[in-house]
C-alpha cells in the first residue's frame, strides 16, 4: 500500500494549490505531532482553507478537524512570526522531486517554506538567501546535520524522467546492471509503481535485463516515459482491490486496469480519504479499560 506522495503526485498537487490558494494569505500555523503542521490560508476564491503538511508523506487541503489553539512549539511559532499575514506568491516543485516549496511575501521580504516528502524528510523555513531559519525536525545530509543558520541543501537528484534524452537513457540502461524496472527506479526519479507502468506502456517485460534491450526497445521506453510523465490528465481517484484501498492517484494508470476506482472532485480530497484510512489502520488499538 502507498505510504507517501510520489513525484507525480507532488506535481499534481502543486498545480491544484496554484489554482486554489496562490495569491491567498497565510493565517496561523498549528502543530499536532512531530511531523504534522496545519497552515490556515485565506483563499482568493474559496475563503478560509486548511493546508495539511505532513513531512515525508503528503501535502493537501484538508477538511479534517485541526488541533485546538494552544501555545505552539518552536517551528509553528516561527511560521506564525514570519508568514502570518503574508501573501502566497509561488508554489513550486524542485526538479520533479518530492520537494514542495511555498513562497510567501510579507512587508517586502520573502520566505520559503520547504516540505520534503521523501522518507525521513523534514519541513524548513528559509529566508530569501535560502538560509535555514527554523526546521521541524533535525535531518542529516551527507553526514552533516542541517541546522538553523546554514544554507539549505537539496538532496542529490536523479535523472528526470520527463526530460531525459534518448542517449542519456541508453547510457544509463547499459550501465545499470539490473533488470529494467529496477534500473528505472534506481536511476530515474520514480517509484516502483511508475517504473512498472513505464514497462507496461512500452510493452517490455519489466524483468528483462536493461543491458539486453535493443535500440528499438530503448526507443519504446523513452517514448513511454513521455507518455507517463508528461500526461496532464486529471482524474483524482483511489484504487481499490479486494475491498481495500491500495493507491491514490491524480490520473489513471494502465497498471490498475480492471480494478475498482473511487473518484473525487479534487486530488486533495482523494489524498485525505486515502491517508486518513491508512492512519486509522496503523493507529494502535486502545485497551477497552483505558478507553473507559
Amino acid at each position: 500500500m502507498k505510504k507517501a506522495m510520489s513525484n507525480v503526485d507532488v506535481a499534481a498537487m502543486v498545480s491544484e494549490l496554484s489554482d486554489r490558494i496562490l495569491g491567498g494569505f497565510v493565517g496561523k500555523a498549528y502543530q499536532q505531532s512531530s511531523d504534522r503542521i496545519w497552515l490556515s490560508v485565506a483563499s482568493p476564491a474559496e475563503g478560509r482553507l486548511d493546508l495539511l503538511l505532513v513531512a515525508g508523506r503528503r501535502v493537501n487541503i484538508t477538511r479534517t478537524d485541526r488541533p485546538a489553539s494552544k501555545t505552539p512549539p518552536q517551528f509553528p511559532t516561527m511560521l506564525r512570526s514570519r508568514l502570518s499575514g503574508g501573501r502566497i506568491v509561488q508554489i513550486r516543485q524542485h526538479d520533479f522531486d518530492r520537494v514542495m516549496e511555498i513562497v510567501v511575501e510579507r512587508s517586502g521580504s520573502r520566505h520559503i517554506l520547504v516540505v520534503e516528502l521523501f522518507p525521513k524528510g523534514s519541513m524548513l523555513l528559509l529566508d530569501e538567501s535560502r538560509t535555514i531559519l527554523s526546521l521541524l525536525k533535525k535531518t542529516v545530509y551527507r553526514g552533516s546535520k542541517m541546522v538553523a543558520g546554514e544554507k539549505y541543501l537539496y538532496h542529490p537528484g536523479q535523472l528526470d524522467p520527463q526530460s531525459i534524452s534518448l542517449p542519456d537513457l541508453s547510457n544509463w540502461l547499459s550501465a545499470a546492471g539490473q533488470d529494467l524496472v529496477r534500473s528505472l527506479v534506481r536511476g530515474l526519479n520514480m517509484s516502483g509503481t511508475y517504473a512498472e507502468e513505464v514497462c507496461l506502456v512500452a510493452g517490455i517485460d519489466k524483468n528483462k535485463e536493461a543491458i539486453d534491450l535493443d535500440s528499438g526497445e530503448i526507443d519504446r521506453v523513452h517514448q513511454s516515459l513521455r507518455d507517463v510523465f508528461l500526461n496532464d490528465t486529471l482524474d483524482p481517484h483511489i484504487v481499490i482491490e479486494d475491498g481495500s484501498p491500495v493507491d491514490v492517484l491524480p490520473r489513471p494508470l494502465k497498471l490498475y486496469s480492471g480494478l475498482e476506482q473511487k473518484s473525487f472532485p479534487t486530488f486533495s480530497e482523494a489524498l485525505d480519504a486515502f491517508f486518513i484510512r491508512l492512519e486509522e489502520e496503523k493507529a494502535p488499538r486502545q485497551d477497552p479499560l483505558e478507553r473507559r
